[in-house]
């Protein structure tokens, strides 16, 4: 994978970023001086109906309310201070945990796909299966639901397509995975 930085004049102008060939892009990162920018980036990215993973950042949650409610795909990111603080006071040293899984450094989450070809999963096989990978499932987020499920009960299945969300040294391989002895009975 390759990442390339594209510069714009006006982040409105949607021919700046057919000149960047975004329409070919896997994963685009919206991360403006100010959420207005954002915003004006955000929806002349969408106006080229990219098939790429966008992911937004902003300062107001109600700037990022508003991109989602017009295009619940776009993944908006919010600043984590203030949340990593009051987590931290209530219990010693998350924030020391939170940093390292979001770090480049060590254990850090992962994302994968159950295959859309796979049976529904029961979540505690799948869990079983990410322990054998050296990985810690932690939940998972399916296209009906906006917000991730963590620690889901064992018995929860889980249909394919679904993304799941894992602690681990490295990303594992999909395809390592035993899809077939997973299948909710």
């Amino acid at each position: 994978d390759q990442i390339r930085f594209v510069a714009v004049d006006s982040y409105a102008d949607c021919g700046e970023y057919a000149r960047a060939a975004l329409g070919g892009a896997a994963r685009v990162i919206v991360h403006a001086a100010d959420d207005d920018r954002s915003l004006a980036a955000v929806f002349a990215v969408m106006a080229h109906r990219p098939a790429a993973h966008i992911v937004a950042h902003f300062e107001s949650e109600a700037v990022a309310q508003l991109v989602r409610s017009h295009y619940p795909h776009v993944e908006c990111t919010r600043p984590l201070h203030v949340d990593v603080i009051a987590r931290a006071a209530q219990d010693a040293g998350s924030s020391l945990v939170a940093g390292e899984w979001l770090g480049a450094g060590g254990p850090t989450q992962f994302s994968l796909q159950v295959p859309d070809a796979a049976a529904p999963v029961r979540a505690g096989l799948l869990a079983a299966a990410f322990r054998k990978e050296a990985a810690l499932w932690i939940g998972y987020r399916d296209g009906r639901n906006a917000a991730p499920i963590l620690n889901p009960p064992d018995h929860v299945e889980i249909a394919p397509g679904t993304l799941l969300y894992s602690l681990a040294d490295a990303r594992i391989d999909g395809a390592r995975l035993p899809w077939a002895t997973l299948a909710a009975a």
